[in-house]
């Protein structure tokens, strides 16, 4: 997965389970940006396996979770309204039809 921002890049990778962050500087005496390079840190544990094992001490305990029902119906409502914007864009550019054309030269 890579993220694109203004004098940035960052690029994870699930396999390996590593990420990287590409800084850049444009010094104003040089006309050539500059670049920097930092391995972001990545947990050694498997994200499901953390939130389970994160879940499972809670019930142990009795305590809140560290995401409770409130942040995940949140992060629920969040990628419903992404996923219609999504569609909704498609449908606005008519992305069916290019899809159909991609088929037909094919």
């Amino acid at each position: 997965m890579r993220f694109f921002q203004q004098r940035e890049y960052i690029s994870l990778d699930y396999a390996r389970r590593d990420a990287l962050r590409v800084a850049v500087r444009r010094p104003r005496p040089r006309p050539r940006p500059e670049f920097s390079f930092e391995k972001l840190p990545a947990p050694d544990v498997e994200s499901w396996h953390a939130k389970l094992g994160a879940f499972l001490e809670a019930v142990g305990t009795r305590r809140e979770p560290p995401t409770n029902g409130a942040a995940g119906r949140a992060a629920l409502e969040l990628a419903s309204r992404v996923m219609a914007s999504i569609q909704e864009h498609g449908e606005r550019v008519q992305l069916a039809a290019f899809a159909s054309q991609e088929k037909a030269g094919k």
